[in-house]
């Protein structure tokens, strides 16, 4: 089965608290030295007061950033380079405008690179079964909010060499697109199992799945050679059963089995039985607001010889039983974490 996920287009901005600290002329400084520009062509390449770059340039070398080599030029010291390298990439990086997709349902961000191949438009027909994850309402009030979900994970994987400190330095904007969003596909798993208690992702799905309620009714062929007044006759005298025959004794037997209607529940899924009505914890709230996904793995009813006692009782009686199942089916809802269901979720989703 297919699971839509319906996505937001956005592009992604890195900001970065140590950079911002820098000025406008610090920066194009710090380009044109990583440049090799000659110290004496500064002022013609920079229309702005001589002087005024000086005490720059004097600046950045009191505070370690730059370094004056033997031919009276400067050159970014290590700790230049290092600053250099956050504000060139950063820069870089913003220039690109990098697409990412931004799921409506858990928050989650994907780059576009990761994810191409399982996006589509919105209007685009699907062949085989799907569902679609229901949509958070207020995703783009999230947005607005510095580091979203997953986004300083998704930006940090596009820097390269920054320490921890500068890594820290990282904030990241999610900037919306004009252009329509439409959905990630993703895969339910063939073989479903908890293997979180917890979701990860903070985001759980509902699976429903059905369950065969089995109520069994018996009758006999033989019963009906009497007529119902006889038989309530015969059912009123069952305290004084040592005055009956043989004979109508096995009436009277045969008339409990026929009054005791017996009701059977059974999972396909874990191919259990239980007399008793199968339960959740899942709250009629959560099946009202939570995406639920049909669980159509098993669909097939226990057999009618199967059912408890109903195979010892064809034994005892025979041809003269007669065995009335009627089968409906019910709704069961289980809680899974959504990375234990989908497999998009496992195997795109970034962690800090």
């Amino acid at each position: 089965m297919i699971i839509k996920i319906p996505v937001l287009v956005a592009y992604i901005i890195v900001h970065s608290r140590n950079i911002e600290k820098i000025n406008i002329l610090t920066k194009i400084i710090l380009h044109l030295i990583y440049e090799g520009i000659n110290i004496n062509r500064l002022k013609e390449i920079i229309k702005l007061s001589h002087r005024l770059i000086i005490e720059h340039i004097y600046k950045l070398e009191k505070d370690g950033i730059i370094v004056k080599d033997s031919e009276e030029n400067y050159r970014l010291t290590e700790i230049g380079y290092k600053n250099f390298n956050l504000l060139n990439q950063i820069e870089e990086l913003n220039k690109k405008q990098v697409k990412v997709l931004v799921d409506k349902h858990t928050k989650q961000i994907f780059k576009m690179e990761d994810i191409e191949d399982r996006y589509i438009a919105n209007d685009t027909a699907l062949n085989e079964e799907s569902v679609q994850l229901k949509s958070n309402n207020y995703i783009k009030q999230y947005l607005q909010n510095l580091n979203p979900s997953n986004s300083k994970a998704v930006a940090l994987t596009m820097l390269n060499g920054l320490d921890d400190y500068d890594r820290e330095s990282i904030e990241i904007e999610i900037k919306m697109s004009n252009e329509k969003g439409g959905y990630i596909l993703g895969k339910l798993k063939s073989n479903i199992t908890k293997t979180n208690k917890k979701s990860k992702m903070a985001t759980n799905v509902l699976l429903k799945r059905e369950i065969f309620k089995n109520e069994i009714s018996f009758d006999f062929n033989s019963l009906r050679q009497y007529d119902n007044k006889k038989l309530e006759a015969i059912k009123s005298l069952k305290g004084a059963i040592d005055l009956f025959s043989a004979k109508g004794v096995e009436v009277i037997e045969k008339l409990e089995v026929k009054e005791n209607k017996e009701v059977v529940y059974y999972d396909a899924k874990h191919n259990t039985i239980s007399n008793e009505k199968i339960k959740t914890d899942v709250t009629d709230k959560e099946i009202s607001t939570s995406t639920i996904i049909p669980d159509n793995t098993i669909t097939t009813n226990i057999s009618k010889e199967c059912l408890p006692g109903i195979s010892e009782k064809i034994e005892k009686y025979g041809n003269d039983l007669k065995v009335n199942v009627k089968v409906t089916k019910e709704n069961i809802y289980e809680k899974y974490s959504i990375e234990d269901v989908i497999d998009v979720y496992e195997k795109v989703i970034l962690s800090e």
